[in-house]
């Protein structure tokens, strides 16, 4: 593995990052230079030139292994379940080829076991847990991360297995023996309204501050239900221009929490401000206390709690 603070993404050959890279890479020049459309609109282009300011176009277009390292850090595409699902499919194929339905086997276990739960309360079907190793095994196709190959057990008319790509087991940080060995970085979360209440949470570095909100909302007991938003100056109500708020509904000219942690560059005593819920305006400190390398396990993770959080809505308590 890399020392801390090395990606370990610049072992891959320059020719091999270009070639895994080169579909995203089209996109990105397309994204800035515009592109006739079909009649179909197969290609909004719209969606293209976002596609290139966020991932900061011609800049990682003329560097493939630095936008093979970005890519490849989001293979669920910044949506908190997508991510355990992707998690899932990567663990999965670090063990070794597999075809799709064992993939979904997989996802679906991390789904059960995680207790994940949809907005009516109802765990994911086997069928929408399909749905996204689909998206999931798509992106990661035209990232470079991943591909399918013939069986050469079977027929020409069989099920392809799938692999891992050489350069997608280095970007995603898989040593020579396959274990997964990723960055992880601890923070501590201090409650402000509450003297005494505080947690320690972990998320992965590729994983994107979303990740790090639903870390706060379990270790503090909270609904995701309302606005919130990140500052890296570490003040409550800062500078706008260190704001990362929620993605589904940003003000404009402010930045979304749904990017890679790792952009972020931060260092063990760096202090982010976060508020969640604009009118009761519930405050965290967050302090990062160290980067370290994961476990194998699932992340976020709520690592211990110290105080007891009042609950979210104590007049609804009351009654």
């Amino acid at each position: 593995m890399p020392p801390a603070g090395d990606s370990g993404i610049h072992r891959t050959a320059p020719d091999d990052a270009a070639a895994a890279t080169a579909p995203a890479r089209w996109l990105l020049g397309a994204g800035v230079d515009g592109v006739v459309l079909t009649q179909t609109g197969a290609l909004a282009r719209a969606v293209v030139r976002e596609a290139a300011e966020r991932w900061r176009g011609r800049e990682l277009a003329a560097d493939p292994r630095a936008l093979l390292d970005l890519l490849a850090t989001d293979p669920g595409g910044g949506e908190p379940f997508d991510s355990a699902v992707a998690a899932a499919v990567i663990d999965r194929l670090d063990a070794g080829p597999c075809e799709h339905d064992e993939l979904v086997a997989a996802a679906w276990r991390r789904v059960e076991l995680e207790g994940w739960r949809g907005p009516d309360d109802e765990a994911p079907t086997a069928r929408e847990v399909s749905w996204v190793v689909r998206d999931v095994l798509c992106r990661g196709e035209a990232y470079g991360v991943l591909e399918r190959r013939p069986d050469a057990g079977r027929s020409r008319f069989g099920r392809s297995q799938i692999v891992l790509t050489a350069v997608g087991k280095n970007a995603l940080g898989l040593d020579q023996e396959g274990s997964v060995d990723l960055a992880v970085l601890v923070f501590e979360a201090q409650l402000m309204n509450v003297r005494g209440v505080r947690a320690c949470i972990a998320v992965e570095a590729r994983q994107h501050l979303t990740a790090l909100h639903d870390a706060i909302q379990e270790a503090f007991g909270w609904w995701d239900d309302h606005l919130y938003s990140f500052w890296l100056d570490g003040n409550f109500w800062g500078d706008q221009e260190s704001e990362f708020t929620t993605p589904e509904t940003p003000d404009e000219g402010i930045r979304t929490a749904d990017l890679p942690m790792a952009e972020l560059d931060l260092a063990p005593g760096a202090r982010l401000g976060y508020v969640f819920d604009f009118g009761d305006d519930w405050r965290v400190r967050l302090t990062l206390r160290e980067q370290t390398r994961g476990d194998g396990g699932s992340y976020p993770r709520v690592l211990s709690r110290t105080g007891t959080a009042p609950p979210q809505y104590p007049g609804l308590d009351d009654e």
